[in-house]
């Protein structure tokens, strides 16, 4: 599940630049405590995705391994509008794991928080509501296939623009 952070500047980072799949890293976009999230195009058709990279020395843990490894699985088990799409799964030439994913652009759930915060003005009743629907929607179909979301939080959840929805957002987990 993509994390929300600031890009990093891609001469810091040694991926930006290499191919994952068919896709070009072009920046990082953020951490969590499993790994790291880059956004990559695809060389020959243009399309952006996320790819997600186990950490390094979380790779050498099997447990962790397989746990990354459910989490790609557990992701395509799944069809909901509201759970990201997951394309692919496979290793670096080094053996670190990655799942490439659907980009989503959009603003976390905690930045909005942030944002109304600082505004004074907090979320709207009626946005929280419709934001709460959504998630227990996604939630709801992820039970029905067993699965439990190990890292519900508001970093976690997306907020991507959809003109079929009311309000015109969708909350992607």
């Amino acid at each position: 599940v993509p994390m929300s952070a600031q890009p990093t500047a891609a001469a810091a980072d040694p991926l930006v630049g290499r191919k994952v799949g068919g896709y070009a890293v072009t920046r990082r976009i953020g951490q969590g405590g499993m790994g790291v999230v880059y956004e990559a195009e695809h060389e020959h058709i243009g399309q952006r995705a996320a790819v997600k990279i186990l950490m390094r020395d979380l790779a050498r843990d099997a447990r962790v391994l397989q746990r990354f490894l459910d989490e790609a699985k557990a992701m395509t088990m799944v069809q909901h509008e509201g759970i990201v799409k997951v394309f692919d799964y496979g290793q670096l030439p080094d053996g670190v794991p990655y799942i490439l994913m659907e980009y989503l652009e959009g603003q976390s759930l905690q930045a909005r928080l942030n944002q109304a915060t600082s505004e004074g003005s907090g979320l709207p009743v009626s946005s929280a509501l419709e934001i709460a629907r959504q998630v227990a929607s996604a939630i709801a179909a992820l039970h029905q296939k067993k699965i439990v979301h190990r890292d519900l939080k508001p970093d976690n959840l997306i907020l991507v623009r959809d003109s079929l929805m009311m309000g015109g957002e969708r909350v992607k987990l």
